[in-house]
């Protein structure tokens, strides 16, 4: 599978799960050519998104993406 090289271009990727939750992540083109990458190889199982926490309580959120987890995806470039 040939993966297409985003450049200068930030995105909205889009995840649908398999418990239908869906999940959006504003990412840079460089995230994005990261996260396209993993999902088309065969190396670990899971993706780390990391984002800056609105509560004052956290530093950080980190979601785990599971690959096989995946139904499909959407990338908006903007």
């Amino acid at each position: 599978m040939t993966i297409p090289i985003i450049e200068n271009s930030n995105a909205t990727l889009v995840l649908h799960l398999v418990n239908n939750q869906i999940k959006e992540y504003n990412l840079t083109s460089s995230e994005l050519n990261n996260f396209l990458n993993w999902s088309a190889s065969g190396s670990e199982s899971f993706y780390v998104f990391t984002q800056q926490s609105p509560e004052p309580s956290y530093n950080s959120i980190e979601d785990y993406i599971i690959k096989d987890k995946i139904v499909w995806l959407q990338v908006k470039k903007y």
